[in-house]
């Protein structure tokens, strides 16, 4: 008789122990998958950062001949835009090929998807103007996507 009611108990006070979710942020980390990352350079660079969704096939292809400018071959990516977005992140111009970006992690909340990006300085590259980029391929979403 003791077990049952210990058992009835510890099974009440377990399940009014669970948090306030309308007072709290729960943040579940998104698996990801870096497609390319690089870095523009020549006529390919542009003056500003830019952070762009893709969604559908055709805006897919014009970035895949885009990449393909630079040396990036990704015709043989098939994304399922059912289920898949792509994220296309382009910094902004830099003097020389030391500094690069990646998506670093991306978190859904209630609110939005949160996508960071983690820039990455480092003493080797090349001499010239470049514009690095990444490309990246999460879950598709009807929540807003912003980038940190």
């Amino acid at each position: 008789m003791k077990k049952i009611i210990l058992i009835t108990i510890f099974s009440i006070f377990l399940t009014n122990c669970k948090g306030d979710d309308n007072t709290k942020t729960t943040y579940d980390e998104e698996i990801f998958k870096i497609l390319a990352a690089g870095a523009f350079s020549g006529d390919n660079i542009t003056t500003t950062a830019q952070n762009n969704v893709i969604t559908n096939q055709s805006d897919w292809n014009s970035l895949v001949s885009l990449l393909a400018t630079e040396h990036h071959d990704l015709s043989g990516v098939t994304i399922n835009f059912n289920q898949e977005n792509i994220v296309f992140v382009r910094d902004e111009p830099r003097p020389d090929g030391q500094y690069a970006i990646v998506v670093d992690k991306v978190l859904y909340t209630s609110k939005e998807v949160q996508v960071y990006i983690k820039k990455i300085v480092n003493n080797g590259g090349h001499q010239m103007p470049t514009q690095p980029f990444c490309v990246a391929k999460i879950s598709k979403t009807n929540l807003p996507i912003n980038f940190y």
